[in-house]
């Protein structure tokens, strides 16, 4: 009956579903168990022709639940073009304070440090330097691309429920919120050495720069 009176009010102001893309579940309550888990699509974005007209370009997605159970209905206006992805080989070494929230941190930089070709604290350094920069490109990736990424979680999220798959979800999940984690601890370290660099300065400069 409720429903019933809600597409009616629907009908009567002349709204109409602008669609999405993403999953097609807004909603899962996270039971542990298949037979108790149970997803549903809750929630939606809608508009009059006038509003439409407006925003042609508008786009809705169903975004990232962030481990949440409800998955927030992004509606994008504008159309955003793609960034250019700096160049970043000629970049010196950075220490990335969220390497140290990885087992085999303290693994890599002992064995840089021991296999480095001569006996001085600068070699040694700079093996240790490029010791990392590989462990982190081949074996920790792109943090932000892992993270946007997801696609074994997003799958994951999309078939058919199953004891099996509830718990593959939940380990996805764990995963991808340590990935998060790092990439918060990255952009924290950067935030720290801007700040550093410009100072607390009563200025119009630092102002809008932060």
């Amino acid at each position: 009956m409720c429903l019933d009176r809600f597409w009616e009010a629907l009908e009567a102001c002349d709204l109409h579903d602008l669609g999405f893309s993403g999953d097609v579940f807004t909603q899962r309550n996270k039971q542990t168990k298949g037979e108790s888990y149970i997803r549903e699509r809750l929630d939606r974005a809608i508009a009059d022709v006038e509003w439409r007209s407006m925003f042609p370009l508008v786009h809705v997605k169903n975004g990232d639940p962030n481990h949440s159970n409800h998955r927030p209905v992004v509606n994008d206006t504008e159309y955003h073009r793609p960034r250019r992805r700096a160049n970043r080989e000629d970049n010196p070494f950075r220490f990335e304070v969220s390497w140290l929230e990885e087992e085999d941190c303290a693994r890599v930089v002992e064995e840089a440090w021991e296999g480095s070709v001569g006996e001085s604290l600068s070699s040694k350094l700079k093996g240790v330097a490029a010791g990392l920069g590989d462990w982190s490109i081949n074996v920790l990736g792109d943090l932000q691309k892992c993270v946007k990424k997801a696609k074994d979680l997003e799958a994951c999220r999309r078939q058919l429920i199953s004891d099996d798959l509830v718990q593959r979800e939940a380990a996805l999940s764990f995963k991808a919120k340590r990935l998060e984690e790092q990439l918060d601890l990255y952009w924290r370290q950067r935030a720290h050495v801007k700040w550093l660099e410009k100072g607390d300065r009563n200025t119009t400069f630092f102002h809008h720069f932060c």
